[in-house]
């Protein structure tokens, strides 16, 4: 939760696997409601947020089994709101937070980080995920222990 500070106003913020809405009302919160766009592909937890939250946008979709087709969605669903010269922004979204959770697979999770930065190429993203988190710290451990390695490689 505190990563939702990278989040300012203005920026337009999209959040893949937002649940209820927690994390989502805090980033409507920093960046401005109009400007988020939270996907889940659980219908029940979108109708949910949807009702506690009417002043942000709340999609259904699956995401992480859609990354190929990812930009195009993510110009469909910000076409109504982000214009220029009455054309969609080629790459509608400044921030993307990714709270999959540990309910995806890790392969899938690479996958999906991979196609949000080829299409849509925010500035920051934030992934939150068990299982990414486990394999970041057995790389870490595996390279503190490594004699031969130079000082710009050690994990910080």
């Amino acid at each position: 939760r505190r990563l939702a500070c990278e989040a300012q106003l203005g920026d337009q913020v999209l959040e893949i696997g937002c649940d209820r809405g927690g994390m989502t009302v805090q980033l409507a919160r920093q960046a401005g409601a109009d400007n988020i766009c939270a996907v889940d592909k659980a219908k029940a937890s979108i109708n949910f947020a949807a009702k506690k939250f009417p002043f942000i946008r709340f999609v259904t979709a699956d995401i992480p089994l859609n990354a190929s087709g990812l930009l195009a969605m993510c110009q469909d669903i910000q076409r109504d709101k982000i214009k220029s010269n009455n054309a969609v922004r080629l790459h509608p979204f400044d921030k993307v937070y990714i709270d999959i959770n540990g309910h995806r697979r890790l392969v899938d999770v690479k996958r999906l980080i991979e196609g949000v930065k080829r299409e849509l190429r925010p500035s920051i993203i934030v992934v939150k995920s068990v299982h990414l988190y486990t394999e970041e710290l057995k790389k870490q451990k595996k390279a503190s222990n490594n004699k031969q390695q130079r000082w710009w490689e050690l994990p910080r």
